[in-house]
């Protein structure tokens, strides 16, 4: 709701926490999505976490799969990756994929 009263983003989520950047965090049924301030859903609640990175891209996870996103929600990297960190001082991310007999 913003200061004038109107809703910008509908009650039909559990959860909607305040990020930097005019950006909010939405949860519904623990799946973690992103909004921004006008209540456009950037990325629909389909994660199990989410972390915004510093080179504006979104770091997801689900189901112990890790990818990233544009925060248009655009799939930068695909959601594939059993360990996936950002190095912000090289600007690179380190990836990891398992073989499947390692499980």
């Amino acid at each position: 709701i913003n200061k004038s009263g109107d809703i910008l983003i509908p009650p039909r989520y559990d959860h909607i926490e305040r990020l930097p950047g005019q950006l909010f965090m939405i949860t519904h049924k623990q799946l973690k999505g992103l909004a921004d301030s006008k209540g456009n859903v950037l990325i629909e609640p389909r994660f199990d976490g989410l972390e915004i990175l510093n080179n504006k891209s979104v770091l997801v996870n689900r189901d112990r799969k890790y990818g990233v996103l544009t925060l248009e929600g655009l799939s930068t990297i695909p959601l594939q990756y059993d360990y996936l960190i950002y190095d912000k001082s090289r600007d690179q991310y380190l990836a990891l994929r398992k073989a499947p007999w390692t499980r």
